[in-house]
């Protein structure tokens, strides 16, 4: 060895995409997603979404946050959210035309009819 002399051993970086496939292939990461979805790499088109909002919709008689996400078919409502820039935002493009105030009206219908009756004169 040379005295004083330092060597720097360069290695080839590998990119991000082939280390979480190697990753991958050695079983040290599982690729996760909910149920029917094939993972992360799923690909939601707009029209799908508005497609399966109106359906939800139909069903239902309303949309919101807690039914988009129990929907197996479709992703979360925090990605809709930022898909269509607001909740009322998907709402409108599925063609249920509301507002805040309508929302907050059926959110306290829901809430009433979930809550167990009082008991007159106990």
């Amino acid at each position: 060895m040379i005295a004083g002399a330092s060597f720097a051993v360069r290695v080839p970086r590998k990119s991000q995409a082939e280390i979480m496939a190697e990753a991958r292939a050695r079983g040290a990461i599982k690729m996760v997603g909910r149920p029917g979805n094939q993972g992360p790499q799923r690909r939601w088109t707009k029209k799908y979404l508005i497609a399966q909002l109106r359906r939800l919709r139909a069903r239902h008689g309303y949309l919101s946050g807690t039914l988009i996400d129990a929907d197996p078919d479709l992703p979360s409502a925090s990605h809709i959210t930022v898909r269509f820039g607001s909740l009322l935002g998907a709402y409108r493009a599925a063609g249920w035309h509301t507002d805040r105030r309508e929302i907050s009206i059926l959110r306290a219908a829901r809430r009433r009819a979930k809550a167990k009756p009082a008991r007159w004169g106990a």
